[in-house]
């Protein structure tokens, strides 16, 4: 894949891909999604009651670090909720 010089932003949208009901989960741990990046711009935390997502983060990764992007696509979402 060619990547164009510069830096990458993107929007990242986090569903409850947990496997559990919204019902179920108590707490989304939004501040240790965020060290996940290394330059987040902006988090807008979603009420899962109400939408099937945990929120919504616009990024900027450096071209040198295509697979911060990478992970995140894979990540488990489980590992950033606690339950009732």
């Amino acid at each position: 894949m060619t990547r164009l010089p510069g830096d990458i932003y993107s929007i990242n949208i986090f569903e409850n891909s947990t496997g559990y009901r919204g019902s179920d989960i108590n707490y989304f741990d939004h501040e240790t999604l965020l060290k996940d990046f290394s330059h987040p711009l902006e988090l807008r935390k979603i009420d899962l009651r109400v939408y099937p997502i945990f929120g919504i983060l616009f990024a900027k990764t450096a071209p040198d670090n295509f697979e911060e992007i990478e992970r995140v696509l894979y990540a488990k979402m489980e590992n950033y909720v606690s339950l009732k």
